[in-house]
Parts: structure tokens; sequence; C-alpha cells
């Protein structure tokens, strides 16, 4: 699949890269007191899994990871069909570049593969400290605060598409 560049990255580029560029990154943001080795994700080298960076200099200081897979039984998406879940994880924007607009880029790149990919949805398990940046780009939450053991509290919160799927195909 190829990535679709977002024309409002404002200068940011973002790529996708391989999953071992996503971990220093999610390391130094997400589990700055756990080994480099918990940030390596179960599924990361998983056949579709996807990985972006957006570079400053050509170096990450932002980092996303895309997986397709369906939400987990206790949450029920309206209106997502099984199998077309997209699960997004170790979203991560290095300190100094916050606020800049990188993290925008990233997540609607990430979004827009993801729909590209045929996603109905895209959940995440986000920290509550970022469930602002994740409203502000049309996630919903679903259920309670919760804690994620080591970690700290955390929303389910999912993104659908607005456009409507086709009933037809165009080309009749």
């Amino acid at each position: 699949m190829i990535a679709v560049p977002d024309r409002r990255a404002a200068g940011w580029r973002v790529r996708p890269v391989l999953a071992y560029e996503v971990w220093p990154v999610r390391h130094q943001v997400l589990r700055p007191e756990r080994p480099l080795e918990s940030s390596r994700y179960a599924g990361d080298d998983r056949p579709g899994t996807r990985h972006f960076a957006v570079l400053d200099r050509g170096r990450p200081v932002g980092v996303v990871s895309v997986y397709h897979e369906d939400p987990p039984a206790e949450y029920t998406v309206p209106g997502l069909e099984p199998g077309r879940g997209w699960h997004l994880r170790g979203m991560a924007t290095l300190e100094e570049i916050r606020g800049t607009g990188a993290g925008s880029a990233l997540l609607r790149t990430a979004l827009a593969d993801a729909v590209l990919g045929g996603a109905g949805a895209v959940w995440c398990k986000a920290g509550s400290a970022a469930a602002g940046f994740y409203r502000k780009h049309g996630f919903k939450t679903l259920g309670h605060e919760f804690e994620i053991p080591g970690i700290g509290p955390h929303l389910f919160m999912y993104w659908m598409d607005a456009r409507p799927a086709p009933t037809t195909s165009p080309l009749r």
C-alpha cells in the first residue's frame, strides 16, 4: 500500500518506515522507565502492519503504527463490520515538536492509509492526557477510563470515515 501525503502537513514530511525505526521514539515518549524491548509491540512485524514517522532533518520525531485488527470484544464500535477494524497504536511525538502540527500530519496520514486499506473504523487505547488531541481529529470515546498497569489511565477511542461507503460500482 502506498501512503498518501497529507497536503495540510505544514512542511512536515511523513513517510512509511520499518518497525525498528519507531521503537526509539515510542520508548522515549511512551515507556521511558522501561526497557527498550517494551517498545516493540506484538504485531509490529505482522503482514499488513504499517509504521509511519514524521521527520525533522531526516530524524524520526513522531511515530505511529496501524494494525489490521478488530477491537476487543468488550468494545462494540457502532456500524463496524467484522474484519474492517484497524488498530492505531504507539502514537508518540517528541516534546520538542508538540504543537507544531507534526502529530496531526502523522495521524491524518495514518488514517488515510487505513481508509485506503479498507478500514471501517480505526480504534486506539489513548492515554487520557491525549484524548483531547484525538477528539480534535474526530475520534469518539466508548466506555470509561481504565488503567493499563505500569503505563497509566487510558480511554478506548475510535474514528470512522465520515464519507458513506459506495453501494454500487461507479463503473457500471
